[in-house]
C-alpha cells in the first residue's frame, strides 16, 4: 500500500478466465503464476488530501475516527481494478455543515480500504485467501492496518520489509548470484512478520452491512 494499492496472490496454476480489471502474469519462480489487482490512488489519495490540507500525516490521521456518512471515491487518476476506466473522477459526497476535516480524512481512508477489497474479492475467485501481508508506507499506521483488516475480514501482517518491490529485486539477485538455492529459501531467511492485526468481528459485520 503505497502511492497505488496492489493486491497480489501467487499460485501454481495458470490464471485463466480472469474478470475485468484482474491481471495474470508469469511468476519469477518457475512453474508459478500470480494474479494482481491494482487501484491507482491509494496512499496517493491520502497524500493528495494531505497536500490540500497543508498538514502533516500525523495531524491528519489524529482525528480521522469516523466518516459520519461522508464518502469519497478515490478515482483521482481514473481506475484500473475493477473498473478499467481512465475517465473516472474522485469526489466527496454526503458532506454537511457539521462535518470536519477529520470526517473527510476518514472517508479517504475508507475508500482506499474498499478499493483494495474490490481487488481482493476478484482474487478470491481464484485463490483461497486467509492471510494478508501489508507493505508500504501505510503499513506504519495502526489505524489503517486495523481498517484494512476489518474491511477485508482477514488478518493483516506487517513484515520487516517496507519496500517490497526493491526487496523482491534483491531476493532474485541473491538467488541468481548463488547466495540462496531458491527464492523460497531466500524469502524464508530475509522476510519475517513483525505484527498481526486481527479483524474485529463487530466492525467487520458493520462494514459488510454498510457496503451491501
Amino acid at each position: 500500500l503505497g502511492t497505488s494499492g496492489v493486491v497480489f496472490a501467487a499460485g501454481d496454476h495458470v490464471p485463466t478466465d480472469l474478470p475485468k480489471g484482474l491481471h495474470g502474469f508469469c511468476h519469477s519462480v518457475p512453474d508459478r503464476w500470480h494474479v494482481m489487482a491494482v487501484m491507482l490512488s491509494a496512499g496517493g489519495a491520502l497524500r493528495w488530501w494531505r497536500d490540500c490540507c497543508g498538514v502533516e500525516y500525523e495531524d491528519l490521521l489524529g482525528d480521522a475516527h469516523d466518516a459520519d456518512g461522508v464518502r469519497f471515491t478515490p478515482y483521482l487518476a481514473g481506475e484500473r481494478t475493477p473498473h478499467e476506466d481512465p475517465s473516472l473522477t474522485a469526489g466527496f459526497s454526503g458532506v454537511r455543515l457539521h462535518h470536519t476535516r477529520g470526517h473527510l480524512t476518514r472517508a479517504v481512508l475508507d475508500s482506499v480500504a474498499f478499493g483494495l477489497r474490490d481487488g481482493l474479492e476478484l482474487i478470491r475467485r481464484h485463490h483461497d485467501v486467509t492471510h494478508l501481508r501489508m507493505t508500504g508506507g501505510a503499513a506504519d499506521h495502526a489505524l489503517w492496518r486495523q481498517l484494512i483488516a476489518d474491511v477485508m475480514a482477514c488478518p493483516v501482517a506487517t513484515v520487516n520489509i517496507k519496500d517490497g518491490t526493491a526487496m523482491g529485486a534483491c531476493v532474485l539477485a541473491a538467488v541468481g548470484a548463488g547466495a540462496f538455492d531458491s527464492v523460497q529459501d531466500a524469502c524464508a531467511a530475509i522476510v519475517q512478520e513483525t505484527s498481526i492485526t486481527a479483524p474485529s468481528r463487530d466492525r467487520t459485520e458493520e462494514w459488510q452491512a454498510w457496503s451491501s
